[in-house]
């Protein structure tokens, strides 16, 4: 099977695209190309007896080129190479070892060769996987590929570059101007199936395979609300938390933020002899679930129990005193990021809370003229972070 790889790569790879390989969208009415949201399964085009060749392409869920446009190209492409071919949606966030477990079990379900792309920022570039069986064992190519913006011509690109790759099915030799991976040594094993032809179905749209467990780190800016006749406060905010295998986030947030100079008044009265300066630090703890829309964006509901410390100090020739509090809050945040770069590794997030008080305290500034009450925090109090999270 490999040496028909190479030969089709030798003929597609290196050249430009010949008039048999892109000369017709048009197919046959037996030739067929599947394009389904679950597991790879093959039609069976051919009189009873035949035993068409089979491969299987897998598109990333949400990317502007869609299993059925792919397909739809790929139909044309394949149709005088008595190939069947499933183009099946995948994950966006699946990792090199969980595209080799559903590679395995397209390969056991007949598939002689299985596709995928993985592409880079803003998609002009773009690395082609192909995964085969050969010998007894497994193998694993990349070539990278210049991928234009415009969905019609990625996919007409692509389904000339698979054509002459699955042209060679019969080939010995590697693929030419493709570089042989080794296969991870953790990438799971795929069950085999009941027989030649099944392979299991996924479920619920996503991938049977199950994203594995993910670190998460945040950092960026942190801004908070203490009270209506105070300034915003602002400062940082550092997150580390944990992604489960089905969506669910565990994190632990920790933020610190500055008020500007405070000078207290009463009844029109300005105590400048009573000035300070607010500083707050919190620590909470968020569980939310991270839901997926497409390959980068990711929208994540959560609930927040948070508590707070808060320390003021007078400035220069100020004669208050220092003084400190604490209090309690649980409240509802929404999380809204998107992935950026070709791992997808790190995004960009932008969070809102809203935090109601079970405990509060009062800002309350002692000096020589007497306490002034700086400000009474209302139960309900706002919150914001925007920055940086990376996925590990």
């Amino acid at each position: 099977m490999i040496d028909a790889l190479l030969l089709g790569a030798a003929l597609l790879l290196d050249a430009p695209v010949d008039a048999d390989a892109g000369a017709t969208l048009s197919a046959p009415k037996d030739a067929h190309v599947d394009a389904r949201l679950d597991a790879p399964t093959y039609a069976q085009t051919d009189p009873p007896g035949a035993s068409p060749r089979r491969i299987a392409v897998a598109v990333d869920r949400g990317d502007a080129l869609t299993s059925e446009a792919l397909a739809a190209t790929l139909r044309g492409h394949l149709a005088d190479l008595e190939i069947d071919a499933a183009v099946v949606d995948r994950a966006a966030d699946e990792d090199l070892g969980e595209r080799i477990a559903w590679a395995r079990e397209a390969a056991q379900g007949g598939a002689e060769a299985v596709f995928w792309v993985e592409p880079a920022p803003a998609q002009e570039h773009a690395t082609l996987f192909l995964f085969a069986r050969a010998g007894g064992g497994e193998r694993l190519y990349k070539r990278r590929l210049t991928l234009p913006d415009e969905p019609l011509e990625r996919q007409e690109i692509l389904g000339v570059v698979i054509r002459g790759l699955a042209s060679g099915l019969d080939a010995r030799e590697p693929p030419p101007d493709m570089e042989e991976l080794a296969i991870p040594a953790a990438a799971p094993t795929a069950a085999p199936p009941a027989s030649d032809r099944d392979i299991p179905e996924e479920t619920g749209g996503e991938a049977a395979t199950p994203r594995p467990r993910r670190l998460l780190l945040g950092l960026g800016y942190a801004g908070s609300s203490f009270a209506a006749d105070l300034p915003w406060a602002h400062g940082v905010g550092v997150d580390v938390g944990l992604l489960t295998r089905r969506g669910l986030v565990v994190a632990g947030e920790l933020t610190w933020a500055l008020h500007s100079p405070l000078t207290p008044t009463l009844a029109g009265a300005v105590y400048a002899d009573a000035r300070l300066r607010l500083s707050r630090a919190s620590l909470g703890l968020r569980l939310g679930y991270r839901a997926r829309f497409g390959g980068r964006l990711f929208f994540e509901p959560a609930v927040v129990v948070r508590g707070e410390a808060a320390i003021w100090w007078p400035l220069p020739d100020s004669r208050a005193q220092r003084g400190a509090g604490a209090r309690l809050a649980v409240g509802p945040s929404v999380t809204a990021g998107v992935a950026l770069g070709r791992g997808r590794n790190l995004a960009l997030i932008a969070r809102a809370g809203l935090d109601l008080w079970l405990r509060n305290l009062d800002l309350v500034a002692t000096s020589a003229s007497g306490a002034v009450t700086i400000a009474r925090p209302p139960v309900a109090g706002a919150s914001v972070l925007a920055g940086l999270q990376y996925a590990r």
